[in-house]
């Protein structure tokens, strides 16, 4: 139950009225409680049949009632603080996300924490499974969001953005180092990070390598030049495919490699044929 003063007190008056039917009445739909099934048998010397006897009578059985099970007890709520307390989960939710646009999702860690003076500990995954549940909420790779949340970038991103791609595109084939982006951009190595995982992580950018990042674009056009190469051969070597990129051994190499682990190259010895030609065309 509430540990709060005022709910101390709402809980010995409830408690004087000596049967536990008005009491329980009195604590769940007067002072908007959370009432324990396993402190009810316990202050009442009450079976788990005579337990289930009293809920079947009204008031209890009339629909207000919510009856929850958190580890091992059960507890029970009026419906209108159940209704209460996923309202607050749900603008806890919506107020995360409006001062964190680009953010995709919280840990359900940080929103426990966020509702923690409102909503009791023992409570809260089951009201947030209960969103989860009826699509309030969605729950992916370990973040909440909730339904209809798109990260949106800040002007001030989106800016940079621009840039980072603007360059990139002037390199042509030539897919850049990291650390030529941070040149050509003036970028330090945080700040590109912050702008480039979650472009990797959307698809708008591709790691090539462990140093290297690529515009979904640019290994379109290299897919495009190795499949005209492969057309007419029956596949293509590292000195082949340098030839046909225009680049050097190491970044033909990697680039190769990337087109192997997408599925889109095959490896046979020392040529490579075109093994999924829809593993590019998947690509953003």
């Amino acid at each position: 139950w509430g540990k709060s003063r005022r709910s101390r007190l709402q809980q010995l008056d409830a408690l004087e009225l000596g049967k536990p039917r008005p009491a329980i009445e009195q604590l769940l739909f007067k002072n908007t409680d959370i009432v324990s099934l396993a402190q009810c048998k316990r202050l009442w010397n009450l079976s788990s049949e005579e337990v289930e006897e009293l809920l079947a009578q009204p008031p209890f059985n009339a629909g207000d009632l919510i009856r929850t099970r958190t580890g091992v007890d059960e507890f029970l709520l009026s419906r209108e603080l159940w209704d209460s307390h996923l309202d607050y989960l749900e603008h806890a939710l919506a107020e995360w996300h409006s001062t964190r646009p680009m953010e995709p999702g919280m840990a359900p860690e940080t929103l426990q924490k966020i509702v923690r003076p409102q909503i009791p500990e023992n409570l809260f995954k089951v009201l947030l499974d209960d969103h989860i549940r009826v699509g309030k909420v969605i729950h992916h790779e370990q973040l909440i969001r909730a339904m209809g949340h798109k990260p949106t970038l800040s002007p001030q991103v989106q800016r940079d953005w621009q840039r980072l791609v603007t360059k990139m595109k002037a390199r042509g084939l030539n897919v850049p180092l990291r650390s030529e982006l941070m040149k050509d951009t003036g970028f330090g190595s945080r700040q590109l990070e912050l702008l480039t995982r979650p472009a990797i992580k959307s698809g708008n950018l591709f790691e090539i390598g462990e140093k290297r990042l690529a515009l979904p674009a640019t290994l379109k056009e290299l897919a495009g030049l190795l499949k005209q190469f492969t057309d007419v051969a029956d596949g293509v070597s590292v000195i082949e495919a340098k030839r046909v990129f225009g680049l050097g051994r190491n970044l033909t190499i990697e680039i190769l490699e990337f087109f192997d682990k997408i599925g889109y190259t095959k490896r046979a010895e020392n040529t490579r044929v075109i093994s999924n030609p829809r593993a590019v065309e998947l690509m953003q």
